[in-house]
């Protein structure tokens, strides 16, 4: 079965429990998160909650 790649608008609040459902899912192979706030990022990706994730500031990684 393919594994799908499904983006996030955000990363707190309402967008860490989309994340947290989606991430239960075992057809879901990586989730793509976005954040506009570019001095967070390598935060971000260094204190992963799960493997799946990655975390963007450029709205295209969302287009995969």
């Amino acid at each position: 079965m393919p594994q799908l790649t499904v983006g996030v608008i955000g990363y707190r609040n309402h967008s860490a429990k989309l994340i947290s459902l989606i991430n239960q899912k075992k057809y879901v192979g990586k989730i793509i998160s976005y954040c506009y706030k570019k001095n967070l990022l390598k935060h971000l990706n260094k204190k992963k909650k799960f493997k799946k994730i990655s975390f963007t500031s450029n709205l295209e990684d969302l287009d995969t």
